[in-house]
């Protein structure tokens, strides 16, 4: 356990200059710009279905009158917007039963720039032709009669320049191995009899690997094999249902390397971008360029880290070249071309999550790809606890946003719990991931109890990790460790008898130190970008501060929760506006957060047991019962946009997060004398 036992006083405040970097693009850092509750549940995929050049999102959806599945699109309105209460609604034949990803193929198979659906399932195959209003034709419904040897769909392309796809195909041979084979796309969805190209024991292709890479406008098709080592090689596409060997490729890495062809010297022949494994402690990425001819000369890039990651490609900077992304367990890297295939790399030391989960696309028109979330770890959707999808979008901005609504200590990507024993001054922490929570536990040592230390943890310093803070009631000082480099500061804002309420009250991305004075009910805050101070007169003595974004403007509101009346009372951040309701009666404790995942905090109460919540989407009335009157309760934004009741008993140190879709999580995690911290609410 680290222990820090003196606290460094300097001589200005922690925040005291603004970075000169804010005034260029630093950098490739995803931030959660856009978030939208999207209805019903079901995975949303990404696709440009209406041919403007801008993603579209969109999702299968169950049809219970005919138990088929409907096409449900969701236009981009070109700048990252959607309207989820009016998707385009398109029929299909595709039956209720039909087995997801693996089974479906989105292309263009009758040339009319339109998107069309390819689906194999139980041994059959089916076209849909889009018509451009709405509506999908099914074409014949199709069985293949080497479905026992059939071993995947490698992809589409047009062999024999009939401008209609042709099925490129993956299949075992008796005695032999496996090959690449295809059929030839007819016009109405049949295909016909299979073709080998080439049979080899140890053939290993990949869609990833249909790609030009002579120039000529015409798909190719490159794989791996083994023949005394591992070797790449390129089926050239002739246009006339045949095709060429390209030159062999001999020092292609071994141990099942994960390549993608993308031309990164924008000379129209594709490229290769590998990464492979040397050992289970290392791994390495190459860029093999290609020298025109389908022949390829390797060139190691140099890595962050050693450790294993996965490789994406996209256009990260806006310069129309193609970039290179790793994504490990707690980093990731950019690798920035310039245009000719000469790569800049940059790290950054932050958990994206699970490369499976993750789409990179330009949904804001910037000519930057976005990161979206197509499911949280575990292969869910992104849902808060009333069974409702949510829609997050992390743009690709200059600099990265400061994490000010719930805590991270570390740089793992999901909120943290916080425990904090006044006696002795140890913090613990361990994240509570996605649906599940975690055991691993951080530990540290930052305050005093026996100085009358509250603890008021933030990110103060604006880099994304949750600093180590207390507010030293006994004088009035605020003790800070700056997490971004460890340096600490003491900082005198308020008088003995404050409550410490920090936030980010003007939405700068940093917490802003605060306080509420009860014996005159005023405000004091000091805004961290500008140096400078506001006040503000808003409550009474007993009352509770509870600020949050109650508006949707990314900015937390001045509010009160008044015990006596059980009326909260908030000042709108957005336009001023004063906002007063009933939600509560005196032994209430209130529970404010963002429960539905609408950007909005949800005014809610804890009352012996059961959570009164007040939905701001739609003004609903939600009753939980979740806990017993000696529960500590809290919010704790598990999925990272939408919170979950917890309750943390004492008695068993143990900690119980509600959520009806993904099964409910326990957790032990405290110790004798320790008592959990709420974020952004007062802790005394």
């Amino acid at each position: 356990m680290k222990r820090v036992t003196n606290f460094l006083i300097l001589s200005c405040l922690l925040i005291c200059s603004a970075d000169a970097a804010f005034s260029q693009c630093a950098g490739t850092h995803f931030n959660n710009v856009y978030q939208k509750i999207a209805g019903s549940n079901g995975l949303r995929r990404v696709e440009d279905w209406t041919g403007d050049g801008k993603p579209d999102i969109w999702r299968f959806a169950l049809n219970s009158a005919t138990s088929t599945l409907d096409v449900h699109i969701y236009p981009n309105d070109g700048n990252g917007q959607f309207d989820w209460n009016n998707p385009i609604i398109s029929p299909t034949t595709i039956p209720a039963g039909f087995p997801g990803d693996d089974a479906y193929r989105i292309f263009d198979f009758n040339n009319d720039t339109k998107k069309d659906i390819f689906y194999s399932y139980d041994g059959f195959t089916r076209i849909h032709l889009n018509n451009g209003n709405n509506t999908f034709t099914p074409l014949a419904l199709v069985s293949f009669p080497d479905e026992f040897t059939f071993l995947g769909t490698i992809g589409f392309i047009d062999v024999n320049s009939d401008n209609l796809l042709d099925w490129i195909r993956w299949n075992s041979v008796p005695s032999q191995g496996s090959a690449l084979t295809y059929r030839l796309g007819r016009a109405d969805g049949t295909f016909g009899p299979r073709v080998d190209i080439v049979v080899n024991g140890s053939l290993r292709p990949s869609s990833r690997l249909i790609a030009d890479y002579t120039g000529d406008g015409r798909m190719d098709i490159g794989y791996r094999y083994f023949d005394g080592g591992d070797r790449f090689r390129v089926l050239i596409n002739n246009g006339n249902g045949t095709f060429s060997f390209g030159p062999v490729t001999n020092d292609y890495p071994p141990n099942e390397p994960i390549p993608t062809a993308t031309d990164l010297n924008n000379d129209g022949k594709s490229d290769l971008v590998v990464g492979y494994l040397v050992n289970i402690n290392l791994r390495q990425l190459a860029v093999y360029r290609n020298n025109g001819d389908a022949s390829f000369t390797r060139v190691e890039l140099p890595r962050f880290r050693p450790e294993h990651a996965s490789v994406k490609i996209a256009e990260f900077n806006g310069d129309n070249a193609v970039d290179i992304i790793e994504i490990g367990d707690k980093f990731y890297s950019v690798y920035s071309n310039n245009g000719a295939g000469a790569f800049t790399r940059s790290d950054y030391q932050k958990q994206l999550g699970q490369p499976e989960s993750i789409v990179f696309a330009d949904f804001n028109n910037d000519n930057k790809a976005d990161l979206y979330r197509l499911s949280q770890e575990g292969g869910s959707f992104i849902g808060n606890i009333f069974g409702e999808q949510i829609v997050v979008i992390e743009y690709n901005q200059c600099q990265p946003m400061g994490l000010t609504k719930y805590a991270n200590f570390d740089i793992k990507r999901f909120a943290d719990l916080i425990m904090w024993n006044p006696d002795t001054g140890d913090w613990a922490s361990t994240s509570a991931a996605g649906y599940r929570f975690y055991t691993e536990v951080t530990d540290f040592n930052w305050g005093r109890g026996t100085f009358g230390d509250v603890p008021s943890p933030g990110d103060y310093d604006g880099d994304g990790t949750t600093d180590y803070v207390v507010y030293r009631n006994s004088n009035g000082t605020w003790h800070i460790l700056q997490s971004s480099n460890s340096g600490g500061s003491v900082v005198p804002f308020g008088l003995p008898g404050d409550i410490p309420v920090p936030a980010d009250y003007n939405g700068g991305g940093k917490t802003d130190i605060a306080v509420f004075r009860p014996s005159d009910g005023n405000w004091h805050i000091w805004f961290t970008e500008t140096q400078q101070y506001y006040s503000v007169h808003f409550g009474a003595s007993g009352d509770r501060p509870v600020p949050e974004d109650y508006d949707g403007d990314r900015k937390a509101d001045i509010a009160v929760y008044r015990p006596n009346e059980g009326n909260w009372y908030y000042l709108r951040s957005s336009d001023q506006t004063f906002v007063g309701l009933h939600w509560g009666i005196a032994t209430d404790k209130p529970m404010p957060a963002d429960y539905d995942g609408d950007l909005k905090a949800d005014i809610a109460v804890f009352r012996d047991g059961d959570w009164y919540i007040l939905r701001s989407s739609n003004n609903s009335f939600n009753f939980i019962r979740w806990g017993i009157s000696s529960d500590v309760p809290l919010p704790v934004y598990s999925n990272n946009v939408s919170a979950s009741p917890v309750a943390y008993r004492a008695s068993q140190w143990n900690w119980y997060k509600y959520h009806p879709i993904y099964s409910s999580d326990t957790v032990a995690f405290g110790a004798n004398g320790s008592r959990p911290v709420i974020f952004g609410q007062p802790n005394n």
